[in-house]
């Protein structure tokens, strides 16, 4: 007898989990052209057929193969705002899991298998789940195979129910509609060759039938505003070179996080299988499936929370065949399976960092201020910018400005290739900028000290400051304006000409101390910037180290503290707010928020031997000691944290246990080739305090 309380709690907890993983404040690139294309369709009255938004493929033909997907977003945003569209990807994705956990009916203890599977799915695929088309695509896929296996089960006529999701499919996301037809066909091949070959004694297929209904599908598609032009999406050119190396979603799966995860679920998934073809006679239709979409998770990343919602049903299948009386080698591979994925997925959350839990909007990759900028200001129309920009700049500012690229020009492989030209800087990057008479520029820039290398050199070479004035910049993008007569006044007025948000070579900041006309000239652009986007990261950790550097520590603080709350995991804003701290006497203050940061990864030995080294700086060696210590218990052969440990244990005049740290650190360091100077020092050391103390 099933205890309902228990079960209750599972579900309960599911969803709980499901749904911190799901809410999240709204971002992305796509949501906000897909907006733009619903308001013009509610406006209007009128399917889009050529392209408004882009000067370069301005009224060429355009195919809005997600016109209904915009549609319903625009609405929902009319109606309800920006939280109205976080609670329709969340009804999307409750519907999707309703429709997984509908088709369960099984025991109690597999319910607990069923929680752990779909809550590694869930996160593989959290990625992927923000507000687009793709979402409806998702629900489609699983009704279909939810209504497929419910099907074979109990053959009659809700097969034809597909139709009517292939032609809401063909209409909400055309360009994927052709896989309604693909996972009907591999259903289809796979139910005949199980019942023909491994005589599979659930019923048999009714071919002529499957058949009517799958050409019906086929049919079915085409039912759109734009017919048989849908499949020019579908097939048209997202495999090759550019594409892959120009939008990270097309690139291949080589991310090593999600690598894991991903053949971890296919592994368990492969074990269910072939456990089901070994005691059922079933699984082909999931080995078919594995093989066929495996193929393409591995070639693209797009693919990959594709194959986890292809699959789900499948695995949710052949759970039900698992007997009820299980043996104990049964009962003891599900506990480790159990065990095993739960254990990656609370290691998966806790590294998560890639959403904002919450309602509103996520600014950190939205360029909502310079938006606001470009409407405030007369600027040339034509806008040369990121891709990842695109969508927001159509929404917020079209049609006084137009775009350059967006993410609809999926089959324009020649725009692409300019695109890279000028981003990368090309050797005809010049001309292309000529060619499109292209004299505004707005850039996407990453906070990362080694992209702003890569950004400082790139953006040096295609923009130089001798040609291009940057006017404005806020924590997502810069603004470059091309010198010339027209724009001389609103460049001199707003051009920054110190302040560089994509430098790392601090040195410019050096120059205040010599120059007051510098320093006056530096803070007046600090100010400028911080008064338009005071929280962005940039301005606010450059003016937390110019302050830092002039030696007003007051004012640093807030800076780097700013900085901070725009991205927890800034390493150089972070230590140099610790480093404020200490400059100020404030060392409990320092070693709390370090302590705090370090807790996110607290198996890291690196970052307590960090904290040990920064606290025996400041001759507060037995606070050190407990850090060294924790250190080297996380990682035995930490030479360093073993030289410094005895150190501070000289420092503080614990001989005997210097000796021992001493003893211990030469035992490990004696052979080790980086070690060399530091074995004769504690050679020395060692020999000293021995003589000492015979």
């Amino acid at each position: 007898m099933i205890n309902i309380s228990k079960n209750i709690v599972i579900k309960t907890g599911l969803a709980l989990i499901l749904f911190s993983l799901v809410l999240f404040k709204l971002q992305g690139n796509d949501i906000w052209m897909h907006l733009r294309t619903g308001q013009l369709i509610f406006e209007e009255r009128s399917f889009p057929s050529l392209d408004p938004f882009t000067f370069t493929t301005f009224d060429k033909h355009w195919v809005a193969h997600e016109w209904l997907s915009a549609l319903i977003f625009y609405v929902t945003f009319f109606i309800a705002g920006i939280n109205g569209l976080i609670a329709l990807k969340i009804i999307i994705l409750s519907l999707v899991v309703y429709c997984l956990v509908s088709f369960l009916d099984i025991e109690q203890n597999d319910l607990v298998l069923f929680a752990c599977w779909i809550i590694l799915a869930a996160i593989i695929v959290r990625g992927r789940l923000i507000l687009r088309p793709h979402l409806f695509s998702y629900l489609a896929h699983v009704l279909t195979l939810v209504i497929l296996y419910k099907h074979r089960e109990r053959p009659d006529n809700r097969l034809f129910w597909l139709i009517a999701i292939e032609i809401l499919w063909a209409n909400l996301h055309g360009a994927t509609a052709f896989l309604g037809i693909l996972i009907s066909a591999i259903f289809g091949v796979s139910w005949y060759l199980e019942n023909r070959f491994l005589r599979n004694k659930g019923p048999s297929l009714d071919l002529k039938r499957y058949l009517i209904v799958l050409l019906l599908v086929v049919l079915a598609t085409l039912i759109n505003p734009y017919g048989y032009k849908i499949y020019e999406i579908s097939f048209g050119s997202y495999s090759t070179g550019i594409f892959r190396q120009t939008i990270r979603e097309w690139s291949p799966l080589t991310k090593p996080g999600l690598k894991i995860l991903f053949f971890s679920y296919v592994a368990a998934l492969c074990g269910l299988i072939f456990f089901s073809l070994y005691n059922q006679r079933r699984g082909l239709v999931e080995l078919l499936f594995v093989i066929v979409y495996g193929k393409l998770a591995i070639s693209s990343i797009r693919f990959v929370s594709l194959f986890v919602f292809v699959t789900m049903p499948g695995a949710i299948f052949l759970m039900r065949q698992i007997p009820i009386k299980q043996n104990m080698v049964i009962r003891t591979l599900k506990t480790v399976l159990i065990l095993f994925l739960v254990s990656i997925a609370v290691v998966k959350i806790k590294k998560q960092q890639l959403f904002l839990f919450g309602t509103g909007l996520d600014k950190r990759k939205i360029p909502v201020e310079t938006s606001e900028f470009l409407l405030n200001n007369k600027l040339p129309t034509n806008i040369f910018n990121s891709f990842n920009l695109g969508g927001y700049l159509i929404w917020r500012t079209y049609p006084r400005y137009r775009v350059f690229v967006d993410g609809r020009q999926m089959g324009e492989i020649s725009l692409y290739q300019e695109y890279r030209s000028i981003y990368r800087g090309g050797k005809d990057w010049r001309e292309v900028l000529n060619k499109y008479d292209i004299d505004l520029a707005v850039i996407a820039y990453s906070h990362k000290e080694n992209s702003l290398k890569n950004t400082a050199s790139r953006l040096s070479a295609v923009f130089p400051e001798a040609e291009w004035a940057l006017v404005f910049f806020d924590n997502v993008s810069l603004v470059f304006l091309k010198r010339q007569a027209s724009y001389n006044e609103f460049i001199r007025r707003n051009e920054f000409k110190i302040v560089k948000p994509f430098f790392t070579d601090y040195r410019f900041l050096d120059q205040a101390a010599n120059d007051k006309n510098y320093e006056a000239r530096l803070v007046k652009e600090f100010e400028r910037s911080l008064e338009s986007t005071p929280t962005a990261l940039r301005i606010n950790f450059l003016y937390g180290l110019y302050s830092l550097k002039k030696g007003d520590i007051r004012k640093a603080i807030p800076h780097f503290k700013a900085a901070l709350r725009n991205d927890p995991d800034h390493k150089p804003s972070f230590s140099n707010l610790v480093l404020a701290y200490i400059s100020s006497g404030e060392v409990d203050q320092a070693i709390d928020i370090m302590e705090k940061q370090f807790n996110k990864n607290p198996k890291s030995a690196s970052n307590w031997n960090n904290l040990a080294r920064i606290l025996a700086n400041i001759n507060e060696h037995n606070r050190a000691i407990p850090y060294y210590i924790k250190a080297i218990k996380l990682n035995k052969k930490l030479f360093d944290a073993r030289y410094y440990l005895a150190i501070s244990y000289q420092a503080t005049d614990q001989t005997m246990r210097a000796i021992e740290a001493w003893r211990e650190y030469l035992k490990l360091a004696q052979s080790e080739p980086g070690e060399t100077e530091k074995v004769k020092l504690a050679n020395k050391y060692l020999t000293d305090l021995t003589s000492q103390n015979p």
